[in-house]
């Protein structure tokens, strides 16, 4: 529970992850003072988590072993990298290059160069150190987050997934059966065609076959259909 009370032990905890925080500049000095006196002073488990809560995941602190988390209490979240998570000296190291890099080559004049410089050395968070190089050419733009996996980007030929076949595969089977009573409305024919299109990609399956089948009967019933009610009228 957030209100259960903590001992030394947990507090001692709380305050190696303030030091170590402080440390890599994700703490200005007056931030870690007051956070650790409120740290060394706590007496529940919410005033702890209060001291870390926006820090980065690795700062994070579970006061709850491994299979003692108690019920009704949350799991701690892990940092999800929103614009408001806490940077560091690193951070703010990375965008100082790049700002020094655009003024050499004159995309930022000295006036703003200096502005920005004064505002990325007290950054506290991702949001103002991105707002310093926002307006700035591709080329120095910064990543807060380098390490996470972006989406690969899909070749035009590249083959189907297996997931992508089987969907394929079942589309082209509700297409083709489709087809036989869509026909006597004379739209049996589209859902006829896009079965045969959908069976081009789904690997040779044998719904999608049978499903291609369907297709074919009901593109044929459908000119049937249109070619014996134009003959009766």
């Amino acid at each position: 529970m957030e209100d259960e009370r903590v001992g030394n032990q947990q507090r001692s905890q709380v305050l190696e992850l303030l030091s170590a925080a402080a440390e890599q500049g994700y703490l200005m000095p007056e931030e870690y003072e007051q956070r650790w006196t409120a740290g060394s002073t706590a007496k529940t488990v919410s005033v702890l988590r209060r001291q870390i809560a926006d820090l980065p995941a690795q700062f994070r602190w579970d006061p709850y072993p491994p299979g003692k988390q108690p019920r009704g209490s949350e799991a701690i979240e892990p940092s999800t990298g929103e614009e408001d998570e806490r940077v560091g000296h690193q951070q703010r190291g990375q965008v100082l290059e790049r700002l020094s890099a655009a003024a050499g080559q004159g995309y930022v004049m000295p006036e703003e160069y200096e502005e920005r410089s004064a505002a990325a050395s007290t950054a506290k968070t991702v949001s103002v150190l991105l707002a310093q190089v926002a307006d700035l050419p591709v080329q120095f733009q910064w990543d807060p987050y380098p390490d996470r996996k972006k989406p690969r980007k899909r070749e035009r030929n590249e083959p189907p997934t297996a997931k992508e076949i089987e969907r394929y595969a079942l589309l082209t089977l509700v297409l083709g059966i489709l087809s036989v009573p869509l026909a006597f409305c004379y739209l049996g024919w589209i859902s006829g065609i896009g079965a045969i299109v959908a069976s081009r990609k789904s690997g040779g399956r044998s719904e999608a076959n049978t499903g291609r089948v369907f297709g074919s009967i009901g593109i044929i019933l459908t000119v049937i259909v249109v070619i014996v009610r134009h003959v009766a009228n």
